[in-house]
């Protein structure tokens, strides 16, 4: 089985605590402080034990 590399963040993420992905829950506030509107599609990457959010200018470059 691939493992997952990234998930997607999804307008029913915008505004939970908690953000499901890689097989467990994680609390917003320990990657990206609070999801927005303007975060749905970008990606969240796991990187060891944390989780990374790609930026806007990675997001624009992705979807060009």
């Amino acid at each position: 089985m691939q493992k997952q590399k990234y998930v997607e963040i999804e307008a029913r993420h915008v505004g939970k605590a908690l953000f499901e992905a890689f097989g467990r829950q994680w609390p917003v506030s320990s990657f990206i402080g609070w999801i927005m509107p303007q975060d749905v599609g970008k990606r969240v990457y796991l990187i060891g034990e944390i989780l990374q959010v790609e930026n806007e200018a990675q997001k624009a470059k992705r979807n060009t």
